[in-house]
């Protein structure tokens, strides 16, 4: 696609990736085949596109910006392209479930939503089995971190709990159009191989969240509100190990300790 044709948008954080050999090595790793059903999120000017129908994949692309969903509509023809599927339309709106399992996403995501797709992923991994996404390398590092660094967080935990993610490699500004001001990375992100399982992905979440509100401070004062003046026996086997936890920072604990906090603070509600 001519690249004069569409001026990037900025207020949709368009930045259009113009090195087909990234994009090459980028398509690879998602290793799609006849057999495989690929999302792809914000085609744009079809550096991935071309790329993905070449494997004879059944691809479904979602694109909110009207210029590039018409010019794309015009060059895949659903004639000549019976396995693409071009929808316009926002992808937090767009629905994973009814589509089927083992589903590939791929995508050169705004970085200013990189965050609220991930979450948005991260909720629909019954139904993903991978993901390889270009974004900006500081996040890709909150996604890898490892506990108590700075960049360990609520993304991380997130991560932890979906599954595993590995940068692949980075991509100099160069690589894209207009160039941004960050170095960007591309990232693997497997579904089905999940570290830090967990029983309700929701729930934990939601203490997460209040912890990391106030990051620098114990637990005992972040999830104050949450805790609700619950009380443990202080002969009960579970009071040391909960007490310890909650004179700890949030970047401190792993999902499982999460876990075992809410699992507590419930029984104790329950009984009370």
């Amino acid at each position: 696609m001519n690249l004069k044709s569409i001026k990037p948008n900025k207020s949709l954080g368009q930045n259009f990736l113009i090195d087909r050999n990234i994009a090459a090595k980028t398509v690879k790793i998602i290793n799609a085949d006849e057999n495989s059903y690929v999302i792809e999120i914000g085609p744009g000017t079809g550096a991935l596109t071309s790329l993905l129908l070449e494997t004879n994949c059944n691809l479904t692309a979602i694109e909110i910006d009207e210029r590039a969903f018409l010019e794309l509509s015009e060059k895949y023809p659903k004639e000549k392209y019976p396995k693409f599927n071009l929808m316009k339309m926002d992808f937090r709106d767009f629905d994973f479930y009814g589509i089927g399992n083992n589903l590939k996403v791929i995508g050169n995501i705004p970085y200013y939503l990189s965050s609220e797709i991930f979450f948005k992923l991260f909720e629909a991994t019954p139904n993903i089995e991978l993901a390889v996404m270009t974004i900006q390398k500081e996040v890709a590092k909150r996604l890898t971190s490892k506990r108590g660094s700075k960049d360990f967080g609520i993304l991380t935990l997130a991560m932890m709990m979906s599954g595993t993610c590995k940068i692949e490699f980075d991509v100099p500004p160069a690589c894209f159009y207009p160039a941004p001001n960050v170095m960007s990375s591309v990232i693997k992100m497997d579904f089905k191989n999940i570290p830090n399982p967990v029983n309700d992905y929701k729930k934990i979440m939601k203490i997460i969240r209040l912890a990391f509100s106030q990051r620098r401070k114990m637990l005992s004062n972040s999830i104050k509100d949450y805790l609700n003046n619950i009380q443990i026996d202080a002969s009960s086997p579970e009071f040391e190990k909960y007490s310890q936890y909650l004179t700890r920072r949030p970047e401190e604990l792993l999902p499982e300790d999460f876990e075992y906090l809410l699992n507590i603070i419930e029984s104790y509600r329950k009984q009370n």
